[in-house]
This record gives structure tokens, sequence and C-alpha cells, in this order.
């Protein structure tokens, strides 16, 4: 009897998925691939999903249409489409969709990346909390952990070894983000396999390998309920890498109420705390930003440090004119300034080609119509709740923008702009953190070809990235041979 009722729901569920997927909704519908009952388009994606967008968009244009299960996606790789979205009618896709990984990531609705209704006056907050942070106090902090970068990578040079720039580019970032939230030191005499910073890097590539593939339990519709009590018990019984990492938070902000001199705030954290003392429903707010922003800021940048390494190990006559050029800027002093940059256009354009070939988020974060929309003058229609995802490698393999996509040539942003660059985003909801993500990109990549010359060691290095919220290359070594 059970069986039987169990297998009339499924057949129901199929049918019904079927009829909703195949009913014509609009004259201007956007034209996509055949899905099927329940999954949708979700067989079709592989494990490289990012590879696999980018194909369809050569098949079906600019914007097309997936049924990830049951949610109704759309993909879209134009720039003139995604500021269409974002910019002029970004009240109707400034929120996050509705999905049990994303509502779980959010604390529910709080923080500042995944969160929904709350999500406008965190970011206004913590805009405001971050225009009182000095801007000298933030530039002597990255000076600070770019010489100590620095000066563990010429400590490993001397042993000759082969070196691995993984471990050295997440400890970089910890640093910053240790120091930018929490106002506590990463020694750099730490052993990067052991204590605060082996404790945490697994678990975070856990998280954007979650976040950024998504289960099926988030498509199916009738799964998502049931999904989200499984996803909220699973992680706090097992110490899920969610629950790793809020212990983590959470430690230190009880550490934070117990020191605070609300009249001079040491970091980021006693900001917030300032901000959002006057509710206490909203602890969970400063918890979640905080997380947000120690999760967002040391991943991203960590990832553009690598990717950086691997291209100029590949492209030994773009490293040394970027480095004369560096050269030619600083004179004789030992570091680069962030006063520098105007003077080094050409490595200002490597930046660039980097985030455009290897963007670290290939996705970003999806967003969701809140309202029935057509755009592109009248040519594609979005339903409300569909799912938006902006594909940024699709958009930087756009051949109507980028002449030999696969090529790395830093010279095509030498000179001019270009609208389809917008590797942190546009609109209201584009990184928040996008100048500091800047201004550590410029002086860690500087600096370090200021002081090395990256060499292949003989093999070569695959640019296979694995796919996940961020995208980092696997494991390679280079050998580091000094300037001086």
């Amino acid at each position: 009897m059970l069986f039987n009722i169990f297998l009339y729901l499924f057949i129901f569920c199929i049918v019904s998925s079927g009829i909703k997927k195949y009913k014509k909704i609009h004259k201007n519908e956007l034209s996509g691939p055949f899905p099927i009952p329940l999954l949708g388009n979700l067989h079709q994606l592989g494990k490289e999903p990012h590879y696999t967008l980018t194909k369809m968009h050569n098949v079906y244009g600019e914007i097309f249409r997936l049924h990830f299960g049951d949610v109704y996606t759309v993909v879209v790789s134009d720039p003139i489409l995604i500021r269409e979205m974002f910019v002029d009618n970004h009240e109707n896709f400034k929120y996050r969709p509705l999905l049990p990984t994303f509502k779980f990531g959010a604390g529910g609705d709080h923080g500042l990346s995944l969160s929904n209704e709350r999500w406008e006056r965190t970011r206004e907050l913590v805009q405001n909390a971050m225009k009182r942070t000095s801007i000298k106090k933030i530039y002597d902090m990255l000076d600070s952990q770019v010489y100590e970068l620095i000066k563990s990578m010429k400590q490993y040079q001397v042993t000759g070894n082969p070196f691995e720039i993984h471990l050295y580019a997440q400890r970089f970032t910890l640093s910053i983000m240790f120091k930018y939230i929490f106002n506590e030191d990463i020694s750099y005499d730490e052993d990067i396999t052991k204590g605060k910073i082996a404790e945490l890097v697994q678990p975070m590539d856990q998280i954007f390998k979650s976040l950024g593939s998504g289960k099926l339990g988030d498509f199916i519709s009738i799964a998502q309920p049931f999904y989200y009590q499984w996803l909220k018990f699973s992680d706090k019984q097992f110490n899920g890498p969610f629950s790793t990492v809020k212990k983590f938070i959470y430690k230190r902000y009880l550490e934070h109420i117990n020191t605070i001199d609300h009249d001079n705030p040491r970091d980021l954290m006693d900001l917030l705390i300032n901000e959002f003392s006057n509710d206490k429903n909203l602890i969970p707010t400063i918890l979640q930003t905080s997380l947000d922003m120690f999760l967002a800021g040391n991943d991203t940048t960590a990832a553009s440090i690598i990717w950086f390494v691997l291209r100029m190990q590949e492209h030994p006559e773009i490293q040394l004119k970027a480095y004369n050029e560096i050269k030619d800027a600083v004179g004789d002093r030992d570091r680069v300034l962030l006063s520098d940059r105007p003077k080094t256009p050409y490595l200002n354009a490597i930046i660039k080609e980097i985030l455009r070939l290897n963007p670290v988020g290939p996705f970003g974060l999806p967003h969701r119509s809140s309202n029935d929309i057509v755009i592109g003058n009248g040519k594609y229609f979005i339903p409300k709740d569909s799912q938006i995802l902006v594909n940024y490698r699709g958009l930087g393999f756009n051949e109507k923008y980028f002449e030999n996509p696969s090529q790395f040539d830093p010279s095509r942003f030498l000179n001019k702009n270009n609208d389809a660059y917008m590797p942190f985003g546009v609109g209201d909801r584009k990184c928040v953190g996008l100048q500091l993500a800047g201004d550590e990109q410029y002086l860690s990549f500087s600096n370090i070809l200021l002081n090395f010359n990256l060499k292949n060691i003989g093999t070569p290095v695959s640019d296979y990235e694995e796919f996940g919220l961020t995208l980092k290359p696997n494991k390679f070594k280079v050998l580091l041979e000094s300037r001086k």
C-alpha cells in the first residue's frame, strides 16, 4: 500500500514536472536545450558546467534558458543585456534564488552575499563601516602583508626546490582578512600546513564547492524543504564545513564583545558591532556578514594570485616585459607601492587579462527575477522567479568583444576600455570589496615580479580547473629565480 502511494506520487511529480517544462509561457520565451521531467537539463551540465554553458552559448546565443530541475534558469553572457538587467532593472534582479543551500549558507536571511530582504540594509551598514576604516591603515596593512609574503618566498627560494604557490597565496589573503576583520595576526613563521590556516583552508574550500555546484535537493520543488532541514542537521551533527567556520567566527565575536572600545574600533567586526548594536536580533547579521567578508575576501584573491603565477611561468616574454616596466617605475626602491599603478599600464593590462581568461567566479552568485520582464528591445522574456546566471567565462570568451579569446594577450587592454570586462559584476550587488581586492592583486602581483623570475620546471603545467564557486588550477610547482 505504502509502495503504491509513493509510486503514484512519483508518477504525478514526473507528469506535472513535464507539463510545466513543456508548456509555452510567452511568445518571446528563450530558446534552450530540450529538458526532461524532474531533472530538466541538469544531466547535461556534467562536471564542468562553466565549459558546458560556454559551449551552449555558441549554440543558443548570448541569452538562453535551462531547467535546473524545477528551477527555470536564464544564462546570459552579453554585457549589454547584463547591464540592462542589473543596472537599468536592478530592482527586479537584486535578490538571490530561494534555494535551500543559499538559505542555509545565509543563516536564514542574514549577511551580505546570500541574503534577500535584509540585504540592502546590511550592505549600507557594511559600506558605512568600511568608509570609517582609515585608508592609510588599510594601505599600511597591505604593504606589511606583501612584505611578509615576499620574505617567506625568499626563504623558500634559497632552498632551490620547486615552489608551490597555493598555500602561500591563501596565507597571504587569510592574513589580510584576519587583520582587517578581526585585528588578528597570523605569524609567517607558522607552518602553513598546520595551525589556523590549515584549520580553515579545507572547510572553506568545501563551502565554495558546495555553494558553486548545487545539489539535486536545491532544484526539485518537492524535495527543497526536506533538503534544507537535512543541511541544518547534517552540518551540525557531523561538524560540517559551515559549522566549523561559524564556530570560528563566533569565538572571535565573543572576544570582541568582551574587549570592544566603542569609541576606538579596531577592525571591521568592531565597526559592525557598533552599527548593529541597537538591535540584538541583528547579532546573526554581524556573524554572517563577517563570515561572508572572510570567505569572499580570501578565496577569490588567492585564486587570482595562483592564476597569475601560472600564466607568468607560461609566458616568460610577457613576464619580462612587465618586470622591466615595474623596474622603471620603482627605480632603486625594493618594493612596489599602490602609487606606482599609473606608471605600470602593461601590468594593469595583465591583471585584466588574467581575470578575463580565468574568472575566479565563473558565474558569480546567481540572481532571481522578482517579476516577469521583457528585455533586449522586447526580444527576450524572463518569467518571475527565474534563476539568473551571468556566465563570466562565456563573457570573456565572447568573440564579439574579444578577438582570439583563447589567447593570453594583455595588449588587448592597452589604450582602450572594453565594456565586456566586468570581473566583479555590475549593479547594486557587485562585489562590495572590489577596491580592496584590486589593491591586493596589484601589490602582490607586482612585488612577486619585482623579486622573482617565475620559471617553468620543465614540464607543462595544466590549467584544468576544478569547478566550484571559485575556480583554481590544480596544484603545480615553479622555480623561483631571484632577480637580485
